[in-house]
């Protein structure tokens, strides 16, 4: 299918909010929306190409975002391309977001329209992932490497590591560097398309396009057909908390956003704290003895108006509901379940990884974000 701009919007909504605030910035998003109607749309299929293609993603700090980074995937793109043609005889035909996120789910979008190339409808999550190793590509023996990256000048890099968790470390401080800002665009994973095809979470694209038309339904008082609601309830989630946020703190440190955000919760009347890693990855409750949900559960914002907000634009006073969404069965295998937990393990915490408490309880996505309106009326009160 070819997504115009009313289909971006949309999906650029049911990103940012699956995204588990990370991602990339909503700003960011719209940029790359503006310059894929400028070329005409752009394809999305469920059919890779023959041949093979690469996974297109940028990296660094959800704040750390530049004018120019339609060039630096432009850039980033061209040096793989032209390594991949130089070395097997054949250019890329397939492009593959690194994740679920209104920047990294549309940054391969933008190149595809620019370069006339489709994408394929699936990502390396269904949510973001705080580092490369931790993506479906990693888990199932596709090579990160040769990793190419780049900024809109002229500084880039082809890089090659033994695995993908060593490649991360790698990339970290390169990004971190003053050429890049805190802030570069990459082409990794250049594998055959089917292999890709296969390690991704099948139709992450388009379900996040049904959330965000879901959403705006909600928010407008629509009616969302049957279609749309049967996808969105195709994931679980469960509401964590609604209420104002007291505490937004963000430091970055190594191309990281580290940090926390404070609701004051009007359920518990209680705080609920989340901690991030560019994206939310671990929730507490000052009411409850044990976590409330941890990633791979995506932790997910929407403002009190329904419309999505990422850490990139969450501040103190806005008005939100924190909600869980459960983790695609991709990020629950060993692998990456051992990868969060040496993450989580980074900010103190050795706890269970996907868990969720024992007073939550999962239910289709579409059903709790269409009680939410009547329970606003209920919990207003209480704030």
């Amino acid at each position: 299918m070819k997504l115009g701009k009313i289909e971006l919007e949309h999906l650029l909504a049911g990103a940012a909010f699956l995204g588990s605030g990370g991602g990339g910035s909503i700003k960011a998003g719209q940029m790359f929306i503006d310059r894929i109607v400028k070329e005409g749309g752009v394809y999305i299929t469920t059919k890779p190409p023959t041949g093979d293609g690469c996974v297109m993603a940028d990296i660094g700090a959800n704040a750390a975002i530049e004018a120019g980074q339609v060039d630096a995937l432009i850039r980033c793109f061209t040096v793989m391309d032209d390594y991949w043609h130089a070395v097997n005889s054949t250019h890329l035909t397939c492009l593959y977001p690194i994740e679920t996120g209104p920047e990294n789910t549309l940054a391969p979008m933008v190149l595809g329209a620019i370069k006339g190339l489709p994408v394929f409808d699936g990502d390396g999550g269904g949510r973001t992932v705080p580092e490369v190793q931790l993506c479906s590509y990693a888990s199932a023996g596709i090579n990160v490497a040769p990793l190419a990256m780049a900024n809109e000048g002229k500084d880039a890099i082809i890089a090659f590591s033994a695995n993908a968790a060593d490649m991360d470390k790698m990339l970290r401080p390169m990004t971190a560097a003053p050429q890049f800002g805190n802030s570069a665009s990459m082409a990794l994973f250049p594998a055959n398309n089917k292999a890709l095809a296969k390690a991704s979470v099948k139709g992450a694209i388009s379900y996040a396009l049904a959330v965000g038309q879901f959403l705006d339904a909600l928010a407008n008082g629509k009616k969302s057909t049957k279609k749309i609601q049967k996808r969105v309830n195709e994931r679980n989630a469960c509401l964590i908390a609604y209420g104002e946020v007291s505490v937004v703190e963000d430091e970055m440190e190594g191309a990281f956003d580290l940090g926390k955000v404070v609701i004051k919760d009007a359920m518990s009347q209680g705080l609920v704290t989340i901690y991030t890693q560019n994206e939310n990855i671990i929730a507490f409750s000052s009411t409850e003895s044990a976590t409330m949900t941890v990633a791979p559960n995506s932790i997910c914002y929407l403002r009190a108006d329904l419309q999505p907000i990422t850490n990139a634009e969450i501040k103190e006073g806005d008005k939100v509901w924190l909600m869980g969404v459960e983790a695609t069965s991709e990020l629950t295998n060993p692998s990456v379940m051992e990868g969060f937990a040496t993450v989580l393990s980074g900010l103190g915490y050795g706890g269970l990884v996907g868990s969720l408490h024992a007073k939550l309880a999962w239910a289709p996505l579409g059903s709790v974000l269409f009680s939410l309106p009547k329970l606003e009326t209920k919990l207003n009160p209480y704030l």
